[in-house]
């Protein structure tokens, strides 16, 4: 009886870890899809976003948009990480990573909302704006 006791505990509080957001896998995450933006490999971001965000912008003219974005800001050439958040979004646990983006002719940053999904870290969000200099 005792060994059923421990097995079911054991099984519970893996499948609950299952659940629980990973910092260093969300961040592998991260810099995998801001890599791909940055070596032009388009094709591969899709798989670092969730499936609700890729059926809301289509392949096509996510790589419009960060071409676009090349055009005006320049080649992306490094980012780096400048705060990570920690919050939970209706229920459920997100963490929010802040990229400043060097690029050719101005800096953005980027946000990255990560959360799990399909048992993945996948982008829920992604917000891209320029870096205000300080004065």
């Amino acid at each position: 009886m005792k060994k059923v006791f421990y097995l079911t505990i054991c099984v519970a509080l893996i499948s609950c870890n299952a659940f629980v957001i990973n910092e260093a896998e969300a961040k592998k995450t991260a810099e995998a899809i801001l890599t791909s933006i940055q070596n032009e490999d388009y094709d591969k971001t899709s798989e670092y976003y969730s499936p609700e965000f890729n059926e809301s912008e289509t392949l096509g003219s996510r790589k419009l948009k960060f071409e676009k974005l090349k055009e005006t800001c320049g080649k992306r050439n490094k980012f780096e990480l400048t705060e990570t958040k920690i919050t939970t979004i209706d229920d459920r646990e997100i963490i929010i990573f802040t990229y400043k983006i060097s690029c050719d002719n101005v800096d953005l940053k980027d946000n990255l909302y990560i959360g799990l999904e399909e048992g993945k870290h996948l982008v829920l969000r992604h917000v891209t704006t320029n870096l205000e200099k300080p004065l």
